[in-house]
């Protein structure tokens, strides 16, 4: 992310309440509340609003439920799931959800690794 635009990112983000800035050698930015307490919907309907899934899926202008695409009353369905995912659940949880994926996707990577070092020791 560009720092200008991380930057605008977190002046909404302190506006709103979500994170507060500290000044000085060990200053940054902290959530306001525990990350158990703070649903990713709660950062994207800051920096996005509340319409960010309202928009046709296949970008038909005035699609809806009077003139549907033909997607549409799927794409409602859909965006009610991705809603009460985003509202749900914390960013705590998915912080170790992430965590747990990078440190299996890490192992993965070191095998293949290891794999590949002694094929090639073995084609010596």
């Amino acid at each position: 992310i560009p720092p200008h635009f991380l930057g605008k990112i977190l002046q909404l983000l302190s506006r709103s309440n979500l994170v507060v800035s500290r000044k000085g050698k060990n200053g940054g930015f902290l959530l306001v509340r525990t990350p158990k307490e703070v649903a990713p919907y709660d950062i994207i309907e800051v920096i996005d609003g509340t319409t960010f899934l309202d928009d046709c899926i296949l970008g038909f202008p005035g699609c809806g439920d009077e003139n549907p695409c033909p997607v549409n009353s799927q794409w409602k369905q859909a965006k009610q799931i991705i809603l009460e995912m985003l509202k749900d659940r914390s960013i705590q949880e998915l912080s170790k959800e992430m965590s747990s994926k990078l440190d299996l996707v890490q192992r993965k990577q070191s095998l293949s690794a290891t794999g590949t070092q002694l094929s090639n020791l073995r084609s010596l």
